[in-house]
């Protein structure tokens, strides 16, 4: 009855949120409608303004609006999804959140489209001397179009297509010097340091953009490899190298990272820090701007003041990052560098060593940006959904739409929770069962569980909801989070893993049974399980008593499987079984093999594609399992078990 008042204490939750359309009006969102109200309000007004103006010139005033304002709302935008980039990209990498993913997509997609569509308008429209400026702008978005270090590519296949974007590259960066040739800044040799200014940022914008395309190039040959290591330390040592080598994953597959932290990297960004500076002082100097339009120059402004901000911004992550240890430490502690001669250059180094350090240690201090990985575990109930989507309003509609799949995997699999260190302990001690034992034993915790367990994950997790009713927190999420795998990530388990039957498991129960809570659920199913058990009758005819209308194309597999879970739920609460801790332990162990017998054989691409969405335990296991080839965790052991036997 626990399980079951745990289960009635969701539905109370459930019920209690109410609709979903009071979040509309929740106190968070008053200022946001509020603002969009305001800018509305303002778009109206520029609109009427405009469309008097058009009116009586005989034009269409979007027309009128598009041709005044278009360049100039297009290359701030294409700087504001830059902003926004930056942002979100470094955000992704520490939560999985579905609308954090739709933001990012939005951005990266909308970033170039945006970019390479200016760049196109630019090229065909004729422009007055007056609007040199917007000649100008082209270099910015080469800039843009290079875009940000923490982010190169959304998803694995991002990278594949690098000769896209090497082809894209070509095609803009020709676009750009187009735009410049046919612009009156390098005609009579006028307005001299705006010349200089658009030359600078011209060759920052080819430099950045063709590193990007040389990190996408870079990180489609990249490989997903393990490594043996002979450092000795202590679990949580252990598993704090696996965290850091999770998130050095996803900067290696995602980002300019391998690039970056170079020598080479170092000093791209460097010299495009001092260049932007440079062609915005030089833009500060020019004397002659009466002939530029107040709206051209407030643009100019922020895109070279953004421009500058994000390579500052792009520096000071260069040198907080880890990466840059292996590269400017043993160059800061060179005898060479403290030579008289080069003492400049050796406190030049120690002052950005020690800024990334400042840097380091403000960032850590920051809520989410102190994890290296999303650090949680994605939840799934099948008994909860079970009880809630047969009746669920939303499901029907789903289901008369042909998309109740999808619906009930998109509702029923949002939660997550924290990876706590009592989950930890419960890894490690499993994985110790492992330590001097040949991988090519069938006790090995990579060998056991086999595939054939693996398909049982569902008698389990109905077994334990009868068995436990007050069940440790850590074991229900582990059971939870394996469950969550196989409808949300199934790319991640062994081909073996069949989606196909736990959907046609889901559907059996959910539209053939005859129950009405989720307490029903569970003594409906308890019940088939005692009659197979104790053979009071055929499995066919009691499945026959319990639902309705079963349909012919009910596979036999899915049969199978639900009377085994019904079975196995049925002799794990028999009294003639081991006590309830007992137990408990026992499906605790079948869930920590089961995860690291998937871990270790999860395709390399599949871990890699899920490092752009924050990363999986599962991922952290695979590389902890790594780790068994070396000393590493068998030093620790033998540790523990030296400090247990002293007096």
């Amino acid at each position: 009855m626990g399980s079951a008042s745990s289960i009635s204490t969701q539905e109370k939750k459930k019920t209690s949120s109410g609709s979903s359309l009071s979040l509309f009006f929740a106190p968070k969102w008053i200022p946001i409608i509020y603002g969009c109200v305001f800018v509305l309000r303002v778009v109206a007004v520029v609109v009427a303004h405009f469309s008097g103006e058009a009116m009586a010139a005989g034009i269409d005033p979007l027309v009128a609006l598009w041709k005044e304002w278009g360049i100039q709302v297009l290359v701030l935008l294409s700087l504001a999804l830059q902003v926004i980039l930056l942002v979100t990209a470094e955000i992704r990498r520490r939560k999985d959140s579905g609308v954090l993913r739709v933001i990012v997509w939005l951005a990266y997609l909308l970033a170039d489209t945006t970019a390479i569509y200016t760049l196109g308008h630019m090229s065909v429209t004729s422009r007055s001397p007056e609007q040199e400026l917007v000649a100008f702008w082209a270099t910015f978005l080469l800039l843009h179009l290079g875009g940000q270090d923490n982010i190169t590519a959304y998803s694995i296949d991002d990278n594949r297509l690098w000769l896209r974007h090497l082809q894209s590259f070509v095609v803009q960066v020709l676009a750009a010097a187009y735009v410049l040739y046919e612009s009156s800044i390098f005609a009579g040799g006028h307005r001299t340091m705006l010349s200089q200014a658009t030359i600078f940022m011209f060759v920052v914008g080819v430099v950045k953009y063709g590193e990007r395309v040389w990190a996408l190039m870079s990180a489609s040959s990249s490989a997903l490899s393990g490594k043996n290591y002979n450092s000795s330390g202590s679990w949580e040592d252990m598993y704090h190298v696996a965290e850091i080598q999770l998130s050095l994953m996803h900067d290696v597959f995602y980002s300019e990272a391998e690039l970056i932290h170079t020598w080479y990297g170092h000093c791209i960004r460097l010299t495009s820090l001092a260049v932007t500076a440079t062609a915005l002082r030089l833009f500060l100097g020019l004397s002659d701007k009466d002939g530029f339009s107040k709206v051209d120059l407030v643009a100019t402004y922020v895109l070279l003041s953004g421009a500058v901000v994000l390579e500052i911004t792009s520096v000071l992550r260069a040198m907080s990052s880890t990466w840059r240890y292996p590269l400017l430490d043993p160059i800061s502690t060179s005898p060479c560098c403290r030579l008289p001669i080069n003492r400049p250059l050796y406190y030049h180094f120690d002052l950005l060593i020690k800024s990334g350090e400042l840097v380091r240690g403000a960032i850590q201090k920051v809520g989410i940006l102190k994890r290296y990985w999303s650090d949680s575990m994605g939840q799934h109930n099948f008994i909860y959904m079970c009880s809630h989507c047969k009746d669920s309003r939303s499901s029907k509609i789903a289901r008369w739409m042909g998309r109740e799949d999808w619906w009930n995997t998109l509702v029923y699999t949002s939660s997550s929770v924290p990876v706590s260190l009592d989950f930890s302990e419960l890894l490690k001690e499993q994985l110790w069962e492992s330590v001097g034992v040949k991988k090519e034993n069938p006790n090995h915790i990579q060998n056991s569980r086999g595939r054939a367990a693996l398909k049982k994950r569902g008698f389990w997790h109905e077994a334990e909801h009868k068995r436990l009713p007050h069940p440790a927190k850590v074991t229900q999420e582990l059971f939870n989070y394996m469950m969550f795998l196989l409808p949300a990530r199934p790319y991640m388990l062994p081909d073996n893993a069949s989606r196909q039957r736990y959907i046609e498991l889901c559907n059996k129960v959910i539209h053939h049974l005859k129950y009405s809570s989720a307490v029903d659920l569970i003594k409906l199913i308890q019940g088939h399980g005692d009659a197979v058990n104790a053979e009071q009758t055929q499995p066919a005819v009691v499945v026959e008593n319990l639902v309705v209308d079963m349909p012919a194309a009910t596979t036999k597999e899915s049969s199978v499987t639900f009377d085994r879970a019904c079975q196995l739920g049925s002799k794990l609460i028999s009294k003639e079984l081991e006590t309830p801790d007992a137990i408990l332990d026992l499906i605790s162990q079948v869930w920590v093999e089961m995860l690291c017998y998937t871990g270790y054989r999860c395709r390399p691409d599949s871990h890699a594609r899920q490092l752009s969405s924050g990363g999986e335990i599962t991922t952290v296991v695979a590389i902890l399992m790594e780790f068994l080839k070396s000393d590493f965790l068998k030093l620790d052991k033998q540790e523990q078990v030296a400090e247990l036997g002293s007096p």
